[in-house]
């Protein structure tokens, strides 16, 4: 499991989500995992020819051992030459993840700015049921969010407030604090933003091999 996150207002939308994947070896004889180990250059996380941050944490395999990854990227391709909504769009990577999976469960978070209104959207394969933002100064986790949670409601975060500066060293922040208890998230982050001009990443020269957008 992984962590992803989303958080809005009106200077736009931030979405990150951390780049650990973990590897199991399994004995083909008991079905035991026999070895694990973490590496950071999963990409989780797709900036769309539209300006769409999509986001997932959960099975990095599907029940039909397709990767997750490159599933949600082929349909991402289908979804921008389409040009559906972000609401369209979701429901789209919904359907067609749920066709290819049940016990595996994948969780979607879509963001966008549609109509000079902020759009985050979030749901998994499992209730399948798709939540929307509520106001303008927004935030979600997706994944291992219980350190989100907690830190979120005890801390003096002002969400309107924050610049897109704040809103970055926010979410560093968390999935920092989200690293320090899993193995399975790393302190390391891939990032979007979105303002009402344009939509890019902030992606250090490092990292940038290990990049595909649809």
């Amino acid at each position: 499991m992984s962590l992803a996150l989303a958080v809005c207002n009106k200077n736009g939308i931030v979405v990150s989500t951390d780049v650990c994947t973990t590897i199991t070896l399994t004995d083909p004889d008991t079905n035991k995992i026999v070895e694990e180990w973490h590496d950071n250059f999963a990409q989780k996380s797709y900036l769309t020819k539209q300006g769409h941050a999509v986001a997932f944490t959960g099975a990095g395999e599907l029940d039909n051992k397709q990767k997750t990854h490159i599933v949600i990227l082929d349909l991402l391709k289908i979804s921008d030459m389409m040009l559906m909504s972000v609401k369209e769009e979701l429901d789209f990577l919904l359907r067609e993840l749920s066709a290819r999976t049940s016990k595996n469960i994948v969780y979607l978070i879509d963001a966008a700015i549609e109509d000079g209104n902020n759009i985050i959207l979030h749901t998994d394969t499992s209730s399948k049921i798709v939540h929307p933002n509520i106001g303008i100064d927004y935030a979600v986790a997706s994944g291992m969010h219980d350190v989100y949670a907690e830190e979120f409601h005890k801390g003096n975060y002002d969400i309107s407030n924050m610049d897109f500066s704040d809103m970055v060293d926010f979410v560093k922040k968390m999935t920092a604090l989200t690293a320090h208890k899993y193995d399975s998230v790393s302190e390391e982050v891939d990032l979007i933003v979105i303002d009402d001009t344009e939509s890019y990443r902030v992606t250090e020269i490092p990292r940038q091999p290990y990049i595909v957008d649809p």
